[in-house]
């Protein structure tokens, strides 16, 4: 499986990300405690959620990287699709504008980006 990105008609494939990749969950809530020191919580079904998904990937060629890095620069702050390793189809940002890129050795170039959205 891979992992599609798409901006504007801009795609990039990228290999199915490195094993362990994490998956963030922000709720918005409000916690106040109150004249009896009792803690309340509260949160409305209607608040958003953000999920921030934190990929990186492996053995990727040069010139996959250096197409990440473009498309990263093209769709800089605009809401691009992700589709994933599982066939999700995400909708958010890159929240990481520079987008590491590292040759850790001859063989061995890793892209690394967080992605800030939901499905």
């Amino acid at each position: 499986m891979s992992t599609t990105l798409n901006f504007q008609g801009s795609i990039v494939v990228l290999p199915s990300p490195d094993f362990g990749n994490q998956e963030d969950l922000s709720f918005d809530r409000i916690n106040r405690k109150s004249r009896g020191g009792d803690l309340i919580v509260y949160r409305d079904p209607n608040w958003t959620h953000t999920i921030t998904l934190k990929l990186k990937f492996s053995f990727i060629t040069q010139s996959k990287a250096n197409t990440l890095i473009l498309f990263i620069k093209r769709s800089l702050g605009q809401q691009i699709t992700l589709t994933d390793w599982e066939g999700f189809t995400w909708t958010g940002i890159i929240s990481t504008p520079a987008g590491e890129v590292v040759q850790e050795s001859l063989s061995n170039i890793t892209a690394t980006f967080e992605f800030v959205g939901g499905r």
